[in-house]
């Protein structure tokens, strides 16, 4: 009866040589039922076979009973190397529960920054979209991380907020934009903050990303559509010389022209949806 009424749980796997399991083991164990079924037979087939294919998901469940972290890092490395007759590790493969290997060392006892480093930076790859992937339960791994009160925790959050949400401002053209940014990731990574909050926070600072980084293209583009009008009409950057043999202010007015005229209104929002 270890799991009845257990309503919240979602990391488990069971043993494969498991042989038999009480009728109600799982009673009340409502997401479990949810995905995989009422059956207590299913349930207990598929959580023996949860990780059978997936050894990286294996290891993310299981790296918390090593005796030490640099035994956990070694078995990691061996995992993401496999032999030359062994299949390529694939960081994108998900679970019965849709959980990426992100997600299930989220979920652990253990989830230190530098597991998620080495899983993040594999190959020379930052896999930071992995982490914005939702799982059968609507769930990202750095939300399940948020409900962790643990040093290590706050680590691996701090950590996958540089990697996911900082390293991404360069590309922001506006000074303040980066600096707001910059502002409310501090905010997220703060010590001693309410789960909650930090989870709020992180999401706000994810909105003005996608914000800012929408507008950025919208800039880029209608300069783009812009610069191809004047081209178009005959002009390059020679012609707004001041000391130009050209009429300056017809330059000026025809610039205007051009931008009004460059079909941004129709080509922008277009294009936006394949960005």
């Amino acid at each position: 009866e270890s799991f009845r009424g257990c309503k919240s749980l979602v990391l488990i796997r069971l043993p494969p040589a498991l042989e038999a399991t009480g009728a109600d083991i799982f009673r009340g164990a409502k997401l479990l039922q949810e995905q995989l079924g009422e059956s207590h037979d299913d349930l207990v087939i598929n959580l023996t076979c949860r990780f059978t294919t997936l050894p990286l998901h294996q290891w993310c469940y299981s790296q918390a009973f090593e005796t030490t972290t640099e035994a956990s890092l070694q078995n990691l490395f061996r995992v993401l190397n496999p032999g030359v007759f062994e299949d390529e590790i694939d960081l994108s493969r998900v679970d019965i529960f849709e959980m990426s290997p992100f997600h299930v060392l989220a979920l652990s006892s253990s989830p230190k920054a530098g597991f998620f480093q080495a899983m993040m930076e594999h190959r020379g790859d930052i896999h930071s979209n992995l982490l914005a992937q939702k799982d059968a339960f609507g769930k990202t791994a750095l939300e399940y991380l948020c409900l962790k009160d643990t040093p290590e925790a706050s680590e691996a959050i701090r950590y996958i907020l540089r990697q996911t949400i900082s390293t991404k401002t360069t590309c922001l053209g506006l000074e303040h934009w980066r600096q707001k940014i910059s502002h409310e990731t501090s905010l997220c990574c703060a010590q001693d903050i309410d789960r909650v909050v930090r989870l709020e926070r992180i999401q706000k600072v994810q909105e003005s990303l996608r914000f800012y980084t929408t507008m950025e293209k919208i800039s880029i583009l209608e300069q783009a559509l812009w610069k191809a009008k004047m081209i178009f009409r005959g002009y390059n950057d020679d012609d707004y010389n001041p000391h130009s043999s050209m009429d300056v202010n017809a330059i000026v007015l025809d610039r205007e022209a051009s931008r009004i005229q460059c079909g941004a209104d129709i080509v922008i929002p277009n294009v936006l949806s394949y960005t």
